[in-house]
């Protein structure tokens, strides 16, 4: 059995800068909101303005997989409250309790 070094256990390839997803297959069911953006998108880009675009879809995929299981092209209008309480403690901490309500609060109307 042989070991792999450090720097070959922990490679990580990261997506080129402004790199979007891949398109879903042909036939997947997406979940859009009016407008043809699907509700991941809506609320990642709300959280771009706050924590920039690379970060706001990390935590969008994240938080989606996480508390629903799906992923963000996935996100059903009964998943929006469930995934919008996941991440207030997440932007209390980083934005201040004020901010981050009134950005939740944009999400919420924006995805009714």
């Amino acid at each position: 059995m042989s070991a792999l070094a450090p720097a070959e256990a922990c490679a990580v390839t990261k997506p080129s800068h402004g790199a979007s997803l891949p398109a879903p297959p042909r036939g997947s069911r997406l979940r859009a909101v009016p407008g043809g953006r699907s509700r991941g998108d809506v609320i990642a880009t709300a959280l771009a303005r706050w924590i920039g675009p690379d970060t706001a879809r990390a935590v969008v995929r994240t938080f989606s997989d996480r508390v629903l299981g799906m992923r963000p092209d996935e996100i059903r209008p009964e998943d929006v409250p469930r995934l919008l309480d996941a991440l207030r403690p997440m932007l209390r901490t980083l934005l201040g309790q004020g901010p981050a309500e009134h950005v939740l609060a944009e999400l919420e109307e924006a995805l009714r």
